[in-house]
Parts: structure tokens; C-alpha cells; sequence
């Protein structure tokens, strides 16, 4: 019955997506936050390639729709990266989280920053970089005592 009723509602954001594209036009924001949602249910569901699609669609509608130090781009390429990082392509997991880190780097107070060390250094050590991954977990840290 559970899946009966992701099913559902995964037809049922298509639908809304189709609709939102008919009104709004391909890429607007509206659109992004849609496919945001529908990539995390797809996750949920176990279909990552999807998920994966939906996520960098909507990373190419913010990037053209918003300007380019955006905490929204930010979570959508954290979105991304993780995506990468769980198919262990982890170089291109520490370039999502690289982008991220400049752009919420530039906010104040940001605890998103926190949590992208994080990911960004397990990268790192993923990838045998343990200088990089330690300096990223160190700033995990730091950035989480300071809150």
C-alpha cells in the first residue's frame, strides 16, 4: 500500500510539473523547487539515477535563474554532491561541495556551511586525500563549536 502511494504521488508530480512548465515556462524557479522534491523521493525509492537528474535539472534552473553566490544553487549543488558521493565519484562530490563551501562562506551564520565540511572532507578521505579531508573536518568542528 506504501508504494501504491509514492506511486501515486510521484504521477501526480509529474502531472503538476508538466502543468507548472505549461504556465510558468521551463525554467522557473518553481520548477527547480518541483524537481527537488521529486529527486528526493526518487532517492527515497532507490532510483538515484532519477533522483540524480531531477537534482542537476534544477541546479541548471537556479544557476540561470538566480544570481551566482545563491544559497539556493548552494543546496542544490550539496543535493548533487552527495548524489556524486554516493556513487563514489568523489572527485566530482568535492567540486559540488567546493562551489557550495565559496557560496555559503559569503553568508553569515550559515549552518549549512558546517555541514558541507563535513561531506566535503569524507570525500577527501574517500579519495586518500587525508591532509584536505582532516584541514575539512577540522573547520566541521570549529564551525560547529561556534554555533
Amino acid at each position: 500500500a506504501k508504494t501504491e502511494n509514492v506511486n501515486g504521488a510521484l504521477v501526480a508530480f509529474k502531472e503538476v510539473k508538466r502543468i507548472q512548465k505549461q504556465v510558468y515556462g521551463k525554467d522557473h524557479l518553481k520548477n527547480a523547487e518541483l524537481l527537488i522534491e521529486v529527486a528526493a523521493i526518487q532517492n527515497q525509492l532507490g532510483n538515484s539515477d532519477m533522483a540524480f537528474r531531477c537534482y542537476t535539472e534544477a541546479l541548471r534552473i537556479r544557476r540561470s535563474q538566480l544570481y551566482i553566490n545563491s544559497p539556493e544553487i548552494a543546496d542544490a549543488l550539496v543535493s548533487v554532491g552527495k548524489m556524486h558521493q554516493i556513487s563514489d565519484d568523489h572527485i566530482s562530490s568535492m567540486e559540488c561541495f567546493e562551489e557550495a563551501v565559496a557560496i555559503y562562506s559569503k553568508k553569515q551564520n550559515c549552518p549549512e556551511l558546517t555541514d558541507v565540511y563535513y561531506l566535503l572532507g569524507t570525500s577527501q578521505l574517500a579519495k586518500g586525500d587525508k591532509k584536505n579531508g582532516l584541514s575539512s573536518l577540522e573547520k566541521c568542528l570549529h564551525s560547529r563549536e561556534n554555533m
